[in-house]
């Protein structure tokens, strides 16, 4: 009973100890997070980047498993392009029992909207401005991007929220990475 004591302790002593390591191992100066914000904003403002989704999470569906070549976006001669194609994603459901039931339901009445296997969408939009900052406590780069629709009255806003340590990035529904367009191969669907 004793012995089995001890070994609890040490071993949470053991635990204990190598936490602060830990989180010193981690921890990002402030000297290497400003060089990284420079390299994104090199980046963005280069125009050569593109953003590979890796996930599409809405509020009543998550697709994971993207073909990350078929699931980018990135601006080309003051265009955004977008491009998302779910054939072949993991698809699960956000939704509660009943508001699976419902789905289920309409699942049967329109297997083609929600079996995954819905051919992908590959769309521009033309950039009216954009700028470039960091958020409030400086751990994160904003892509402010404010698109012109000449069908709307008012210009659409999209943002991209990059973190410059590990280059994660996120717009609304979608997340993934940056990478330098010469380091991707994509496969444009309905090249426009």
């Amino acid at each position: 009973m004793l012995t089995k004591n001890i070994f609890r302790i040490l071993l949470l002593a053991l635990c204990l100890l190598s936490l602060p390591a830990s989180a010193k191992r981690h921890k990002v100066s402030a000297e290497e997070r400003t060089a990284a914000i420079m390299r994104t904003y090199d980046l963005l403002q280069s125009g050569q980047w593109v953003m590979m989704i890796d996930d599409i999470t809405t509020p009543k569906v998550s697709f994971t498993h993207l073909i990350s070549e078929r699931n980018y976006l990135y601006i080309e001669d003051s265009y955004l392009v977008v491009q998302t194609d779910i054939t072949g994603a993991h698809r699960a459901t956000n939704l509660n029992s009943l508001q699976r039931q419902e789905a289920a339901r309409y699942a049967g009445t329109h297997p083609e909207i929600t079996t995954g296997f819905c051919p992908g969408s590959c769309e521009k939009f033309k950039i009216a401005s954009s700028d470039i900052r960091t958020n409030r406590k400086g751990t994160k780069v904003i892509l402010n991007l404010y698109i012109d629709r000449p069908h709307y009255t008012k210009k659409l806003f999209e943002r991209i929220v990059i973190d410059p340590i590990t280059m994660k990035a996120s717009n609304g529904t979608l997340s993934g990475h940056i990478v330098p367009d010469n380091e991707t191969l994509l496969i444009i669907r309905n090249p426009k």
